[in-house]
């Protein structure tokens, strides 16, 4: 299943005959938690929603012999999974927020694990406090923070915002990554609406880093490649900022 999806191959026949064998009781009881995880993003990948094989690996990962072996890889692969088909299993995400945060764990996160787990609570809406307040002291150290991309970073502040999850420190760690030269460059169209969006939900003001990505917006790849959606959201949350930009908004 993780070979199809990695190549995206669609196959449904032969994914559904997989799930089938995959729930078969002697089967799924043997699953470790990194098949679990490879599991499940195979079928976000390739978008099958499959609620009795989610339903079935869910309750496979929660058992403590599996949960204490999974990785942040595999806690943030797994989340991202249900989240991505807009499963909620609010025990499921719990339990890896509980187990991510163990500190032989935690310490291991990087900046796509963190960005990938934050946003799979705020997609399904799930509010969990002590995680995202620990994802976040993780998120700020000095080998972590430098090593987020536009796409995680516009994905954590995001997921900070539609959680009302406002911390500070993490949003300046994550506007100066933003600024470091370079980066607002690569920012898509996409990005750019997600973090202007989670800021404004914040009401986290930064000016530099406002008029910065107005300017990206600007940019005429990026224009181009706005949905309506991005328009809308993005012309909102200057609104809400308080921030006026003629040429923006023209």
């Amino acid at each position: 299943a993780w070979a199809f999806a990695t190549n995206r191959v669609d196959h449904p026949m032969l994914m559904a005959s997989l799930s089938m064998q995959a729930l078969q009781h002697q089967v799924l009881t043997a699953f470790r938690a990194q098949e679990v995880a490879n599991m499940a993003w195979a079928f976000a990948k390739l978008e099958i929603r499959d609620q009795m094989l989610m339903a079935g690996l869910a309750s496979q990962a929660q058992k403590p012999a599996v949960l204490s072996d999974f990785t942040a890889a595999g806690v943030s692969m797994l989340a991202w999974a249900f989240a991505t088909l807009q499963i909620r299993n609010e025990m499921l995400l719990h339990t890896l927020g509980n187990h991510a945060m163990r500190p032989g764990v935690l310490s291991t996160f990087q900046s796509r694990e963190i960005s990938n787990l934050a946003w799979a609570f705020a997609a399904l809406r799930v509010r969990d406090q002590p995680l995202m307040s620990a994802l976040a002291r993780q998120a700020e150290s000095p080998d972590v923070i430098h090593t987020f991309v536009p796409q995680g970073l516009s994905n954590t502040v995001w997921a900070y915002g539609v959680l009302k999850q406002r911390n500070a420190d993490l949003l300046a760690a994550l506007v100066q990554q933003t600024l470091e030269e370079g980066v607002l460059q690569q920012f898509k169209a996409q990005e750019v609406s997600n973090m202007i969006w989670g800021l404004a939900l914040l009401q986290y003001y930064d000016r530099e880093l406002t008029s910065a990505l107005a300017r990206r917006v600007m940019n005429p790849e990026v224009l181009s490649s706005l949905k309506a959606q991005e328009i809308s959201n993005i012309a909102t949350a200057y609104a809400l900022l308080g921030h006026k930009q003629p040429m923006l908004l023209a």
